[in-house]
């Protein structure tokens, strides 16, 4: 605790100074950059600019509306592009105390070299509202976004609606500091995250990015991960984005180490509103459907109020075979583009294709003769040692853009109690679809393994003695048998198909005492569900057991009477394989083989907070205030998967079972001290502190993973059990996890910053 305390008084000590550099940002501003921004709405106009000189630049999009801007090319500084664009619009630009800009409306002047720049006029300053607001980053009310002891970027309702995007993960994609994580075109990889989109800051990972719904935590959408998918809330909803870009694991926890983005939404709205989208891209493909519902009505002298939401989204995906230049064969080596040799394109080897092929690829390239065995697309054997004869080209069927249906649908409710006391609550739903190509047919190798990790089985050579080996390779096979790749297209495509449901629910009070002081207390509950089907793929021990075949004693040399050689899997039902070929394995033979795995997660998040903020006592600058409160969460989880995945058959990725919960108590408290204000050397100088203390605790996790015997046959199970741990989430517990923190000693998370 000492070390604690110290720290803390380091770092008031270090703000201090800090908050006196920023009183004087000249500096700052005088770096130059090379604009090039069309005339344009002022808007656009001030966004590009943020993006090229990585300024964060806040606005009100009200004051901005209908004014365009000159165009901008050249190289200047900030302050000097800022005054171009704003030059007769009747806006001016200022720095506010955390070094964002902001554009306010304000008369034009001229300075001594002719630029025109704007000045606040003094009743300027008396139209801003006398209500102070809460803005994301703290819990103290302030005058004005722009006091913000953080720099906050700020999207508005007409910035939404005005971008034509039909979710909120593309349009935050557009400002500093936000990276895309997951959408529709890059999570086809993802067994768990394909169809979510999110976003992360600082491009530190979405696990690290605190994503809030009106400045409440709220249940993930991916069962594997802390991930918010923006797709999930209707976007005619929303109201505004306001998004940080700086850590706030002080204000609002560990899972905010990168930032916090703050999805807010309407607190009023009267009347209907009807909105939709249609589209479709420039190649004829991923046509794309939004509708959307806007209910709002106040009653009871407007003490009374109650907003409804729907939307309804369809999105086509796009194929690789819908796009030529998905359609260029290629690899890049790294190795080979270091090699001075190397006389290729750069390390580019043209064409790239798969060795796993419909009819199978056998034997190896170091048999006598040279090559592999493969069958050409007329199901002719012949043999070639280069994958750009006999390989088989995958682009075509790898997805670029997956399909996402969508149904979402929200509910608010405020009811002015008197006395200065409001209730409100909260209600969101959706349901989203999505299926995931993962590149054509499942493929397989006789050295793949399976079964349990601790002694891990392959699925085998193909015996040599099989009646459905062709003389020309039992001839040249080795007494272990036949090595062997294919691509299992008489199984048909492997795709991934999720369906997910989001239950998110808040209440609570809130109001004001003694003038200044606010308060707050709120329960909110959070359900997701994800059953996922992994269709298509294999079934690998059945699959060992197929190729295992011999003639039916009764008929040697038939063919058509070949069995399994295994009496067990026989008696079982197992149904042989012919892996020589295309469309060699017959329909039963299919559905033998064939897995179909399944995954079941739920997840629940329980959430009471309370906090309350208010002035102390003024300063000569201002009053001190002061924000304080606590939160109790408790977030449990659950997978449940089928037999063939608990066995660790399946040929997709493994997925263990678990269960747990996490329970997090924290306290938190922040200050602001105004120290200087309209003095000739500093605008404002301010000191802002905040400290969360947090206890973490696992009180029941338990997982299982797959364990077999490779000798008899026998399956079980292990399970890890863990009490009273203490951890961040349920959602990064796995068997392995678990048995690496067994010994984890009782730990407080303390944050600070000042």
């Amino acid at each position: 605790m000492q070390l604690f305390r110290s720290a803390l008084r380091g770092s008031i000590a270090t703000t201090a100074l800090v908050a006196s550099a920023l009183a004087v940002p000249a500096i700052a501003q005088e770096r130059t950059f090379s604009f090039a921004i069309p005339a344009q709405d002022m808007k656009a106009s001030l966004r590009a600019l943020a993006r090229t000189s990585g300024q964060q630049i806040s606005f009100d999009s009200g004051a901005l509306r209908g004014k365009r801007a000159p165009a901008l090319h050249g190289t200047f500084t900030v302050r000097d592009g800022v005054a171009r664009l704003l030059a007769g619009s009747g806006l001016e630009a200022s720095w506010g105390r955390s070094g964002v800009l902001v554009v306010r409306p304000a008369a034009r002047v001229a300075d001594a070299s002719g630029a025109a720049y704007a000045a606040v006029p003094a009743s300027s300053v008396a139209q801003e509202p006398d209500r102070d607001i809460i803005v994301t980053g703290s819990r103290i009310a302030r005058p004005v976004v722009t006091d913000s002891p953080v720099p906050i970027i700020g999207i508005s309702e007409e910035d939404i609606q005005a971008s034509g995007a039909t979710e909120l993960s593309e349009i935050l994609a557009d400002y500093p500091g936000v990276t895309p994580s997951l959408n529709l075109a890059n999570s086809n990889n993802q067994i768990n995250g394909a169809g979510t989109s999110s976003v992360d800051l600082r491009s530190l990972g979405s696990d690290r990015t605190l994503t809030l719904i009106d400045g409440r935590r709220t249940v993930s959408n991916r069962i594997t991960g802390n991930a918010v998918s923006l797709s999930s809330i209707p976007t005619m909803f929303v109201e505004r984005v306001e998004v940080i870009t700086g850590g706030q694991s002080a204000v609002y926890g560990s899972d905010a180490i990168a930032g916090v983005i703050n999805i807010i939404t309407r607190r009023k709205f009267d009347g209907v509103r009807i909105g939709g989208r249609a589209g479709i891209s420039s190649q004829g493909d991923s046509q794309r459907l939004n509708l959307d519902l806007l209910v709002g009505e106040r009653f009871f002298d407007d003490r009374v109020s109650v907003i409804l939401g729907a939307s309804y989204e369809k999105e086509d995906g796009i194929m690789g075979y819908q796009r030529a230049r998905s359609l260029e064969s290629l690899s890049y080596s790294q190795s080979a583009d270091a090699n001075p040799l190397n006389q290729g394109d750069l390390g580019i080897t043209r064409p790239a294709k798969s060795s796993s092929v419909p009819g199978g690829r056998f034997l190896s390239s170091s048999t006598a003769g040279g090559g592999y065995f493969y069958y050409d697309a007329n199901g002719n054997l012949a043999r070639s040692a280069s994958s750009a004869v006999y390989g088989w080209e995958t682009r075509p069927a790898l997805q670029i853009s997956g399909p996402r249906t969508s149904y979402l649908a929200a509910g608010k409710l405020s009811v002015d109690l008197g006395s200065n006391i409001e209730f409100f609550g909260q209600i969101q739903y959706s349901k989203v679809k999505t299926s995931s190509e993962r590149g054509g047919a499942e493929t397989a190798a006789y050295d793949d393994e399976f079964g349990d990790p601790n002694a891990l089985e392959q699925i085998g050579r193909i015996p040599r003695s099989s009646p459905y080996v062709p003389a020309a390779i039992r001839a040249l096979a080795s007494s272990s048998g036949v090595q062997w790749s294919r691509r299992f297209s008489e199984l048909g495509h492997y795709r991934v198909l999720n369906d997910r449901q989001t239950w998110r629910a808040w209440t609570g009070l809130r109001g004001t005492l003694s003038n200044d002081w606010k308060w707050e207390i709120s329960y909110g509950y959070g359900r997701f569900h994800q059953d996922q089907d992994r269709v298509n793929v294999l079934n690998l021990k059945n699959l060992q057991y197929a190729i295992n075949t011999q003639f039916d004693p009764a008929a040697p040399g038939d063919l058509s009477r070949v069995r399994c050689a295994d009496a067990a899997a026989r008696a079982a039902g197992c149904v042989p394989v012919n892996l020589f070929g295309p469309g060699s394995i017959t329909p039963q033979a299919a559905d033998y083989i064939r897995a179909n795995l399944n995954l079941d997660g739920i997840m629940h998040q329980d959430v009471v907070q309370g906090y309350m903020s208010g002035s102390l006592f003024d300063l000569p600058a201002g009053p001190v205030s002061v924000a304080f409160g606590g939160e109790y969460r408790r977030d449990a989880q659950s997978s449940t998967t089928d037999e063939v995945t608990r066995r660790g058959f399946g040929s997709a990725s493994f997925i263990a079972e678990y269960e747990g919960n996490v329970k997090a108590k924290e306290v938190f408290g922040e200050i602001n001290v105004p120290l200087l204000r309209d003095q000739p050397f500093a605008d404002r100088l301010a000191l802002d502190a905040a400290v969360r203390v947090g206890d973490y605790n696992i009180t029941n996790v338990v997982g299982c993973s797959a364990t077999a015997s490779a000798a008899n046959g026998r399956r079980s199970r292990i399970c890890v059990s863990a009490r009273n741990m203490r951890a961040r989430s349920a959602r990064r517990l796995s068997p392995t996890s678990i048995r690496r923190r067994a010994t984890t000693p009782t730990m407080w998370w303390i944050c600070a910053t000042a």
